[in-house]
Order: C-alpha cells, then sequence, then structure tokens
C-alpha cells in the first residue's frame, strides 16, 4: 500500500472514454484551427493574430497533457473550441450572415 505522499505525486490513470472524447475534441479543434489559418485570420490585426496564438498554445498543451489528464485536456480543448467559435461567429456577422 502506496503513502500519500505517493498517491498525490502519481498520475491518476486516464479512463478509456475521457481519452477518447479528449483525443475527438483534439480532431475537431486541430480542424477548426487550421480553417480559420486557412481563411486568412492570421493576417487580421493585432487582436486576431493574439487570439489565433492563443489557440495555437491551448491545442499543444491539449496535445501535452493527453496520455495523463485527458479531462484537463478536454477542458483547454472545449476553450478553445469556444474561442474560435467566437472568431467564426464575429467573422459571420461583418459578412452579414
Amino acid at each position: 500500500m502506496g503513502t500519500a505522499a505517493d498517491l498525490i505525486q502519481g498520475e491518476p490513470p486516464p479512463g478509456s472514454m475521457l481519452s477518447d472524447m479528449a483525443s475527438e475534441l483534439l480532431i475537431e479543434a486541430e480542424d477548426v484551427f487550421d480553417e480559420e489559418q486557412l481563411r486568412g485570420s492570421g493576417e487580421g490585426g493585432p487582436a486576431l493574430r493574439d487570439s489565433l496564438n492563443r489557440q495555437s498554445i491551448g491545442l499543444r498543451r491539449a496535445r501535452q497533457m493527453m496520455p495523463t489528464r485527458p479531462g484537463t485536456a478536454a477542458s483547454i480543448l472545449l476553450e478553445v473550441l469556444r474561442d474560435l467559435d467566437k472568431l467564426a461567429a464575429a467573422r459571420e456577422f461583418e459578412a452579414g450572415d
């Protein structure tokens, strides 16, 4: 039987359902991010470039967390997807859709 310190220092075992969900979220977030880059959003103003940079950092962090913390990765990815959707909604608003 391990000590409390061993329990705190060890990584919790990821559940397969949670890992699967995080993997699916990563695929969608990467696709949406790539679409934003292809639309030329990176050529927008400083606020838009900063937003895409933050999303890129979030994607990178989520990828790092996937093996040991799929729940945390999923949370990061949901935030990335939410922010990317805000960019898409703003673009649609500007276009009058």
